[in-house]
């Protein structure tokens, strides 16, 4: 649910693109050797240079993109006529401005307008996360954005580096550490991001995110109590009430934060694994739309209610907040947190709206092709009856 990156969902078969609209790379080329002025230009050179990298095309145009250099560095219609470039479906997705932060706390900057040297290391380590598998499984992602972090960037987050760096480049590599502290819960990451807060502290710059980042940094780690300290030492980062936590020493792996009935109370408890029964990974706008559709379905509602496990990640890289909502809007479809993600090796990767059959602690089998229509429909009907849950055969 919660995107770091805006991916942009897919529009219906009879969308069109106008003439105008920069709909593939080569098409990005051709109008980038075409203009010498465009509304890129209103990003900083090395923003511009990784809001390009970022983007991706398909058939139907546009559909993927990283609007966190936008929401830095534009307002709200510099922000707009970039997207404009490539149409409705990045409009659709359009960010709010956070510039206006940006440019308050941005004072010490040695290079305006250039892209430095540790801005140079930096973007060169932003095209090679791009370049990572999106084939791989979570996992195997994971670690190999903790090996890139580690080999290109490490060294950069040492705290003679740091009091180098100027606030712009600062600001990079919070992002940096950010992104994959949160995407790994590897150590030296956290620790990473823990030494820019610590001088970013000493700065005067620390931001709401960013007391919120280490706050979720703390959930990652378990460390409830010092999560909930960061609301009361950062208090004009305004940070959501969180609920309380009741950990029970003796829950076993694999083992969920279940909210109670009000919302207030996270318990966590052991999800045995062991009957036949049905895990669905919840995460983004496919989960949300699959949800709905079993929510509506006379059949498949109290199927799901009763042998049906919704989760979604664990708190810290999941918003608290966010599943709290889901839970409100979905209450025949209601989600658990998972504890921590090592423990969930039942499921090989982690992605939205994968419907997992369970058995004896193992997946016998994995639906994927959930996608709203007839046909997807069908097709998770029968997985339900080849499993005996509900009558009759394929």
């Amino acid at each position: 649910m919660k995107r770091t990156l805006l991916l942009l969902g897919v529009l219906h078969a009879g969308a069109a693109f106008a003439g105008d609209v920069i709909a593939s790379r080569a098409e990005l080329e051709s109008y980038l050797a075409a203009h010498t002025s465009s509304p890129l230009d209103a990003l900083s050179p090395g923003a511009r240079e990784r809001f390009l990298v970022s983007l991706t095309f398909g058939r139907a145009g546009i559909d993927g993109l990283d609007a966190s250099d936008l929401m830095d560095e534009l307002d709200d219609a510099q922000i707009h006529a970039v997207l404009a470039l490539f149409g409705p479906r990045a409009l659709d997705v359009a960010p709010p401005s956070h510039a206006a932060d940006t440019r308050g706390v941005e004072k010490r900057v040695r290079e305006p307008g250039a892209i430095g040297a540790l801005e140079r290391r930096y973007n060169f380590y932003y095209a090679a996360t791009r370049a990572i598998d999106r084939e791989a499984t979570d996992l195997q992602q994971a670690a190999m954005l903790g090996a890139l972090f580690d080999a290109q960037l490490a060294t950069a987050f040492e705290k003679a580096a740091l009091r180098k760096a100027d606030d712009h480049e600062l600001r990079l590599l919070r992002a940096a550490a950010r992104r994959v502290a949160l995407a790994t819960g590897l150590p030296a990451p956290i620790d990473a991001f823990r030494a820019v807060f610590a001088e970013r502290v000493r700065r005067g710059l620390v931001s709401g995110d960013d007391a919120n980042t280490l706050r979720n940094l703390h959930f990652i780690r378990h460390r409830m109590a010092d999560a909930r300290g960061v609301a009361r030492t950062y208090p004009l980062a305004q940070l959501a009430p969180l609920p309380a936590f009741v950990d029970s020493p003796g829950a076993a792996a694999p083992s969920v934060w279940r909210f109670s009935a009000d919302g207030r109370t996270l318990t966590r408890a052991t999800l045995d694994l062991a009957p036949l029964q049905i895990l669905v990974t919840v995460d983004s706008a496919p989960s949300r739309e699959l949800a709905t559709a079993v929510s509506a379905d006379p059949v498949l509602a109290p199927l799901f209610e009763r042998r049906a496990s919704w989760l979604t990640r664990a708190p810290g890289v999941e918003d608290i907040e966010a599943v709290r909502d889901w839970n409100r809007g979905f209450p025949r479809a209601q989600a658990v947190m998972v504890y921590d993600r090592s423990e969930w090796p039942v499921i090989p990767d982690w992605r939205p709206a994968r419907i997992h059959i369970v058995r004896g602690g193992a997946t016998i089998e994995t639906f994927d092709g959930w996608d709203g229509s007839s046909a997807s429909r069908d097709a998770l009907n029968q997985l339900l009856r080849r499993h005996g849950f509900l009558p009759g055969r394929e």
